[in-house]
């Protein structure tokens, strides 16, 4: 059901029925007067899709419902150019149109060109999602597993190796700042969503918890492990 509705979110931002309803003496697009149509409305219909497709992206969807999602976002991007060029056309020679209607289809040329806009958008996102769909850190990294359900608890593992105190996530990556090496990090001139793979490569953890570490939304130790790492630095006589 949700695959469909996500199809249907799709479709309706490529939609294109234009027709003159004589009774109201007004030009329709979808059934809405062209003049009153808001170009705000697809990027509200795009972050509907967006919360959909995370929800089905949660139920470890096939690639294929993906491509298939790509090729209809694709085939309304061709349709909406079609129509446009069409549009444009007759405005190119506006000698013969009267005022309203001038008026009339350069509103529906910008319309036209808000959809592409916002389908654009969503196809370059199922492309890179396609591109990177299953990928898991355990595989590459040696870290655990990639998680994208925001309602999982956060993991607080600690590391133990032989001979190596425990440090919880938290203290882990306080470490990591004290050494600057979070700093090295920052300054570096890729993007976030590099930077935190990076981070979750360095200490072997999931990209949802690296993301909420850089981000500075990860939740706060226990009591009982908050001076962890003050009591480390003591333990082993480190003066950082």
């Amino acid at each position: 059901m949700n695959a469909i509705q996500i199809k249907n979110l799709i479709n309706q931002i490529g939609e294109l029925n234009t027709n003159f309803n004589k009774q109201s003496a007004k030009y329709l697009l979808n059934n809405e007067d062209v003049i009153d149509i808001n170009l705000d409305k697809f990027e509200e219909i795009k972050t509907e899709y967006q919360q959909k497709l995370i929800v089905q992206l949660k139920q470890k969807s096939d690639i294929k419902l993906l491509q298939e999602f790509l090729k209809d976002v694709i085939k309304n991007i061709d349709y909406l150019e079609n129509n446009y060029h069409g549009f444009r056309k007759i405005l190119s020679d506006s000698s013969l149109l009267d005022k309203e209607y001038i008026i009339i289809l350069k509103k529906t040329c910008k319309i036209i060109d808000a959809k592409i806009i916002v389908l654009e958008k969503i196809k370059l996102d199922l492309a890179e999602k396609i591109k990177y769909h299953d990928y898991k850190l355990d595989n590459d990294f040696g870290g655990e597993e990639f998680q994208s359900n925001k309602d999982k608890p956060f993991e607080d593992d600690e590391l133990e190796l032989s001979g190596v105190p425990k440090l919880n996530l938290s203290n882990r990556f306080k470490l990591l700042k004290t050494l600057k090496i979070v700093d090295a990090l920052e300054e570096l001139k890729i993007d976030k969503k590099q930077k935190t793979i990076l981070l979750a490569l360095t200490m072997g953890i999931n990209i949802d918890n690296a993301r909420h570490l850089l981000s500075n939304t990860y939740p706060d130790p226990p009591k009982s492990k908050e001076r962890e790492l003050e009591h480390f630095f003591i333990k082993y006589k480190i003066n950082i």
